[in-house]
Order: structure tokens, then sequence, then C-alpha cells
């Protein structure tokens, strides 16, 4: 009797410390999986973030989920993403979601995920990330001057050879 109790109470102890509760969400929460303190002009910046498990069948399922990346671009533009679900694991009751964004702008972006779903409506704290240059010629774009001509963010015009020039 006395093996028994003492066993019982050892369990009890025990089991929270061998809990494996790593990167789930608790219930009504975000939780962000990792936060990048540095990235680089013209290339990926990528959040992810896990928020409780949601299903289809669930009550209210035919209602918006929506889940976005907010934004402030040195030049104090909002600018918002909207994240995608990556999986969706019942046993865990957690969901990873992800949201990509490439910085054009040098400097201190400021940002937040905001969850409007029927399930959770929550916003994070604020985060912020440094962009740093990195000699890449940019996004390419219709140029301003002659809408016929392409050339990148850094002005640098583009050439394009093909089949029929």
């Amino acid at each position: 009797m006395k093996r028994t109790i003492l066993t019982i109470l050892f369990i009890m102890l025990a089991l929270p410390t061998f809990s494996t509760n790593v990167g789930s969400a608790p219930s009504g929460e975000i939780d962000i999986v990792s936060t990048p303190q540095e990235s680089f002009q013209y290339e990926l910046f990528s959040l992810r973030f896990n928020l409780p498990y949601f299903s289809n069948n669930h009550k209210g399922s035919g209602k918006k989920i929506d889940l976005n990346l907010v934004l402030v671009s040195p030049s104090k533009k909002k600018i918002v993403v909207p994240a995608f679900c990556k999986w969706n694991e019942i046993n865990r009751n957690v969901s990873l979601w992800e949201a990509r964004f490439t910085p054009t702008e040098i400097g201190k972006y400021e940002y937040y995920i905001d969850v409007d779903a029927y399930f959770l409506k929550d916003r994070t704290e604020k985060f912020y990330f440094t962009t740093k240059e990195n000699g890449t010629d940019g996004f390419l774009r219709r140029s301003k001057n002659n809408p016929f001509y392409l050339v990148f963010d850094s002005g640098k015009p583009f050439f394009g050879i093909g089949h029929n020039v």
C-alpha cells in the first residue's frame, strides 16, 4: 500500500517535468516559433507561429479565418501580408502558420500578428527586425519613363534576350 502511494505520488510530481508540449499553442494564444532579428533587402523574411487546432467540421467553420502579418516599414507604410496554414495536427491541438515577406526598404521594420477567426481574436505584441543592404538589384518592374522597358529597383535597366528579339 505504501509503495503504491509513493508510486502514484512520484508519477504526479514527475509528469509535468516530462511533458512534451514544445511548440504547441496554449488554447487561445499565439505562439511565435521564431522571431528573426535581422534580414537583408530583397531576401525572404519568414515568420512561423502556432495556433490552437481548428477543424473544418467545427461549429462556425464556414466563417472567415483572417491571419495576417502586419508590418510597418521604415518609411511608416503599413503592409499587410496574409498567412497560410502549413499543417494542422489534432493530436497536439496545434496548427502551424507561416507568413512570408520580402523587404524592399533598408532600416527597422515593426511587425505583429493579427488573428481574427471564429475560434480566436488576438494580436501579438510588437516585434522588430532590421533590414540591411546586400547589393542586389531588387525586383524587376516596368519603367516609369517608358512602359515598354523593364528596370530593376536599383534603376539598372533590364534587356531581355529571347527567341523573338
